[in-house]
């Protein structure tokens, strides 16, 4: 064998052995979790008919990007009553897997390509300052994701509300741009909510837009300008009055704050506590102003205030019968957040990788120095524990177990690890990760935000 034969299969070989290093530390990430990791993933979640129509939206007329959304949910016609998404039934704990169920299986691939093919690329070119075009909300509407979550009753495909499919999803989402998914899960999080609470009329009313040709942006209204936000320190109010409510206070970190056609906006009522309310587009006394960050310019974050704005009766999300469960709020919450922000840390983790295989000094690979090496094997080894927490709290969800302390605890390790995986596919790359030509400045910029933002998403 002659000398150049022998290196590369020296070279090779070491290749091998870095793949076997993080893999190893994915099985690694396992057996640090397995404490934690004590409840059963159904095999089968009850899904079976939730995508059945997954596409059936991509055969309707396109996207009227001229079409008027400034009273889109009072166009809705023919507001048949809808009952709401049912909730499998509570089992009994038992191991915990995560094997996706065949249905979950192919709407997850049909996600993941989304992801891949439309939200990569573009959520670089929206970062960069680009406008988003009229085709791309049609893409999103084509792929079923929101008139997938819609009861049947109202039009949709969904028969049964699945936490485990909604962080699947919003995990693929963000391996593609998470400031995009961002725009996409508000939407899904307003379906979700209204749902869960809403009285039949508001089930009808504002669901059945989410099924039509046209995209709907709703988004959560929940942070205000504190140094550190607390769901319990909500100072946003509302009272009542004969003929509705007042609503008075600011909101921060809106997603798509300037063109949500609705927003669910959390502020403090007399007598009942922190509440939802619906509030659609144009509302006299509504205003808003684009917020500068960082970070996630896509997501379009603004700050909404609302000056004496007289909301109508039924504005209050189930309109006073239905008790509304702030802390279950925040948990799913914390797992929908969650669930994003693991997304994207593969993306950095998978680019670092592809990169440093690449990348070669002194004649080889750099993953083949044991520094780099190991920094891979600990991004993989944080990855794999955040996903594991991520599941196991939207499994206990699905079975109806309590997931709070799974959530807290997903939501914890977030805020702490996904910034050190972004920081150290920067510090892999070296100056190369300083630059704007290769995407993991994106994803350091934005997965700041996993620690920053607080009741964006509902799962």
């Amino acid at each position: 064998m002659s000398h150049s034969h022998k290196k590369e299969s020296h070279t090779e070989h070491k290749k091998d052995g870095v793949i076997e290093l993080v893999e190893k530390a994915a099985a690694l990430g396992l057996t640090v979790m397995n404490s934690v990791a004590g409840s059963k993933l159904a095999q089968d979640t009850g899904v079976a008919g939730l995508f059945k129509e997954t596409l059936y939206l991509g055969s309707k007329t396109a996207l009227q990007a001229s079409a008027g959304v400034g009273g889109i949910f009072r166009q809705a016609k023919e507001l048949v009553p809808t009952s709401k998404l049912r909730q499998g039934e509570r089992k009994s704990e038992a191991l915990f897997d995560l094997t996706f169920s065949e249905e979950q299986q192919l709407v997850g691939d049909m996600i993941a390509e989304f992801a891949a093919g439309v939200l990569r690329p573009t959520g670089k070119a929206a970062d960069e300052g680009e406008e988003l075009s009229a085709a791309f909300y049609e893409k999103i509407v084509q792929t079923g994701i929101l008139g997938a979550a819609v009861p049947e009753q109202a039009g949709g495909a969904a028969y049964e509300r699945s936490p485990v499919t909604i962080a699947m999803i919003a995990e693929k989402l963000g391996y593609g741009d998470y400031a995009l998914s961002l725009k996409i899960l508000s939407s899904l999080s307003v379906i979700n909510l209204i749902n869960d609470y809403g009285s039949d009329s508001q089930r009808a009313r504002y669901l059945a837009p989410f099924v039509e040709a046209n995209y709907v942006q709703a988004s959560l209204a929940v942070m205000e300008k504190q140094l550190r936000f607390d769901f319990d320190k909500i100072s946003c109010r509302a009272e009542r009055s004969h003929s509705g409510f007042w609503l008075s206070g600011e909101k921060t970190m809106v997603i798509s704050g300037e063109s949500a056609d609705a927003l669910v906006v959390f502020a403090r009522l007399a007598g009942a506590g922190i509440v939802p309310f619906i509030v659609e587009k144009n509302q006299p006394g509504l205003s808003w102003h684009e917020e500068r960050h960082m970070g996630l310019k896509a997501a379009s974050l603004a700050t909404v205030r609302f000056e004496n704005t007289l909301l109508p009766l039924d504005s209050l999300l189930g309109e006073g019968a239905v008790e509304f469960d702030l802390k279950h709020f925040i948990a799913s919450s914390q797992v929908a957040m969650g669930a994003l922000t693991v997304g994207t840390m593969k993306a950095a983790i998978d680019y670092a990788i592809e990169y440093c295989n690449a990348r070669e000094a002194f004649g080889e690979p750099i993953t083949n120095r044991q520094a780099v090496a190991f920094m891979l094997a600990d991004m993989a080894t944080e990855y794999e524990a955040l996903r594991l927490m991520v599941y196991r709290a939207a499994s206990r969800a699905e079975q109806n177990l309590p997931f709070q302390r799974e959530a807290y605890l997903a939501d914890l390790y977030a805020s702490n690890y996904s910034m050190k995986v972004a920081t150290d596919a920067v510090q892999l790359l070296g100056g190369h990760g300083f630059t704007r030509e290769h995407p993991v400045e994106l994803w350091y910029r934005q997965l700041r935000a996993s620690a920053v933002l607080r009741g964006a998403l509902y799962g």
